[in-house]
């Protein structure tokens, strides 16, 4: 259960650090596409 428990928290510190570079993914995706149509 320990190692479980500690899976579990890291996890749960590396998952707004992964949806941080998702979202900042997403907009510089979204900068290049803008910069390519206008």
């Amino acid at each position: 259960m320990n190692v479980l428990q500690a899976i579990y928290r890291f996890d749960y510190l590396l998952l707004p650090i992964g949806s941080a570079a998702v979202i900042a993914l997403a907009l510089l995706a979204f900068i290049a596409a803008r910069g390519v149509i206008f």
